[in-house]
């Protein structure tokens, strides 16, 4: 149940991408037949987070550590929460929940389990204007970024009581109209808030699958070159959604025609402050303007730096600043740099 990392808890993306590779690295032991990329698609859709993950109401929940998930539960309820289903994140076999919400309907929780990352206890708010309060007793590692409209707190390890304790403390300074909520809403809440959450990490971070790759072998999860390949296949998909939203976000704000438009597509892409270095060397060697061995050596040193500021200290670096120009610069939904490759100027030798 990577979602509710993501959603629920308040975690990152890149904690339900590492489950993601676990789940997948098994899925593709068991299925090695479907080695055909056409049929992986089709089969391993649902198996990286998606902008939109629903669940699916099922009768009783197979907690591996059911006595846990017992006592999590047991406190929940002695603490006013009601429950409100029991889940499987389509998709995700490895992903269960169980939904509550409070008696005085100001809030949310859930008792989540995903694969062998054990079982957590997550508490919600949220406003009518969209802010959000996300408390949850799950370890983060690292320092993560989260959506403006959320307010997170941790208490790693902490017992449910302690954890709605703190909630509590954090909702009391809570601004806004809080939304309220009845039997049967936490499904709708909770998958309105995924889609929301994936939409903003899809929009905002650049996730290099080497990072994923790095933290899955990291945390005991092995991934083979054949597991590696379809994710990074799957995070083409990830950095077009990110390509089209700021295209979309350009055409608002410019007005351009899409015939005015077709006529630089070939030649044109966003650059965001925050891209890795993979994304930029992608740019480069897509309009064949650099040697790409060349381009990465240069890249090593010049770790310090990301996304746009990368991108144009390479370019004076290997000689080509002057095939590129900036066309425009969006500041929303990020700040992003529309840069068009100059096809008048000369390629360098």
């Amino acid at each position: 149940m990577g979602t509710v990392l993501q959603i629920i808890g308040g975690l990152v993306l890149i904690v339900i991408a590492l489950i993601a590779i676990a789940a997948f690295a098994f899925w593709w032991k068991v299925r090695s037949i479907l080695k055909q990329s056409g049929k992986l698609m089709e089969a391993m859709g649902g198996a990286i987070p998606k902008v939109q993950v629903d669940l699916n109401i099922i009768e009783q929940v197979p907690w591996k550590k059911n006595h846990i998930a017992q006592q999590s539960i047991s406190d929940l309820m002695s603490l006013g929460f009601v429950g409100d289903g029991n889940f499987a994140l389509d998709g995700m076999k490895c992903g269960y929940m169980s939904g509550f919400i409070h008696r005085d309907g100001d809030c949310v929780a859930s008792v989540s389990e995903l694969g062998d990352l054990g079982i957590w206890v997550d508490i919600v708010a949220a406003t009518e204007e969209g802010q959000m309060l996300s408390a949850s007793n799950r370890e983060v590692k690292g320092d993560h970024k989260n959506p403006d409209y959320k307010t997170v707190v941790i208490s790693d390890g902490a017992p449910a009581p302690k954890l709605y304790e703190d909630f509590r403390e954090a909702f009391s300074k809570f601004g806004g109209t809080v939304r309220r909520y009845q039997a049967g809403d936490f499904k709708s809440f909770f998958e309105e808030s995924y889609r929301r959450n994936a939409e903003w990490r899809y929009t905002h971070e650049d996730i290099r699958i080497a990072d994923l790759v790095a933290m899955g072998e990291k945390n005991g999860f092995v991934v083979d070159p054949e597991t590696q390949a379809f994710l990074e296949q799957k995070g083409m998909v990830n950095s077009d959604h990110l390509q089209a939203k700021l295209r979309e976000a350009y055409f608002l704000e410019t007005g351009v025609s899409a015939a005015e438009w077709s006529q630089i597509e070939s030649k044109a892409f966003f650059i965001t402050d925050t891209m890795y270095t993979d994304s930029v060397l992608d740019f480069l060697n897509d309009h064949d303007t650099v040697d790409f061995d060349e381009a990465k050596e240069a890249a090593q040193r010049m770790k310090d730096k990301r996304g746009t500021e990368l991108f144009w200290a390479l370019c004076s670096t290997l000689g080509v600043q002057e095939m590129y120009k900036t066309v425009y610069e969006l500041k929303e939904p990020i700040p992003a740099t529309l840069i068009v490759l100059n096809e008048d100027s000369e390629r360098p030798d």
